[in-house]
């Protein structure tokens, strides 16, 4: 991991709780993201959809879908690559990005 990940890694971890953290990856569960700059829509879209996703991690959802629009095309990126080595247990295809 280069140090410039190491340090957007840090900067996410500070910005995210872990609970808006693990709804960001229960929400993706199933999901190939490969534009990145779709992820608030996407987490609001899943917020809509299933019915007490952000009780079920005690997140306020309309604040975290305004975090998520709030951070760069690099942050996003990060956060989808997280979440796909969080459910495969490997680095994000680079063919797919």
């Amino acid at each position: 991991m280069t140090q410039e990940r190491v340090e957007l890694s840090d900067a996410l971890s500070a910005l995210l709780d872990e609970n808006e953290r693990f709804l960001i990856a229960d929400a993706l569960n199933g999901l190939i993201m490969t534009e990145c700059h779709q992820l608030p829509l996407e987490i609001q879209d899943a917020l809509a959809i299933e019915e007490g996703l952000a009780v079920k991690w005690g997140v306020d959802g309309p604040a975290l879908v305004a975090k998520l629009e709030a951070l760069d095309e690099p942050a996003l990126q990060e956060i989808v690559e997280s979440v796909w080595f969080f459910w495969h247990g490997e680095p994000f295809p680079d063919d797919l990005s």
